[in-house]
């Protein structure tokens, strides 16, 4: 049965279907679709910021925990990367424009290079290097690069001698990628030249990359 001219149901017809075609409780349909929207946006955003990386100062395990990467730097990068609109350009976890790279997979991919660049010239300078050293050399990046470092009680992440050489390649990479036309790999090559020209801001840059 229909409801009646005077927008009300009859007690037979208060079925849910029926109050979703009744104009009179739309206002109730807009309020639940707001309240399911709203909590699922804040159970993601909440979701987010506890399963986001520990935002702490990376130090040396070799090194008695000489500090490496500050945490305040890390921040610096993460304001360099914003005040120069390189979202505009590339992404950051996959979000931004689809102009540049991924900014954390190039810098996880130049890191896992650089690593096994370490470990290689390592073996290198005793003897040659087999296959078999290759293959050790690379699955032992890829368990280092998946191993989590964070120290909840001293509240550090820890990096080997490896992780520390590919930092520091990394800091050489993004230097030159904003300062340097003629490397392969420079920001908008031949269209923006020195776009981010600091030392202090490209370290921070690659810091937060690297974190």
């Amino acid at each position: 049965m229909s409801p009646n001219p005077s927008g009300t149901l009859s007690k037979g017809n208060r079925t849910f279907g029926h109050i979703l075609l009744v104009k009179k409780y739309w206002w109730l349909h807009a309020l639940i679709v707001t309240l399911i929207s709203t909590v699922g946006l804040v159970a993601l955003g909440v979701w987010t910021y506890a399963s986001a990386p520990p935002l702490v100062n990376f130090v040396a395990a070799s090194n008695s925990g000489t500090v490496v990467i500050p945490e305040w730097e890390i921040q610096r990068g993460k304001q360099v990367f914003h005040l120069k609109g390189l979202m505009t350009y590339g992404s950051f976890w996959g979000d931004g424009g689809e102009r540049g790279p991924d900014y954390t997979a190039e810098a996880l991919h130049h890191t896992y290079v650089s690593m096994i660049k370490f470990y290689t010239d390592d073996i290198a300078k005793t003897r040659a290097l087999t296959q078999d050293d290759r293959d050790m050399i690379d699955s032992r990046v890829k368990r280092e690069i998946h191993t989590n470092l964070y120290d909840a009680k001293a509240g550090v992440i820890a990096l080997n001698d490896a992780q520390i050489f590919a930092y520091n390649e990394l800091i050489t990479h993004y230097t030159r990628t904003f300062t340097d036309d003629t490397y392969e790999e420079a920001f908008m090559k031949g269209r923006i030249k020195n776009h981010i020209s600091n030392p202090a801001d490209l370290k921070a840059l690659a810091g937060y990359f690297f974190w």
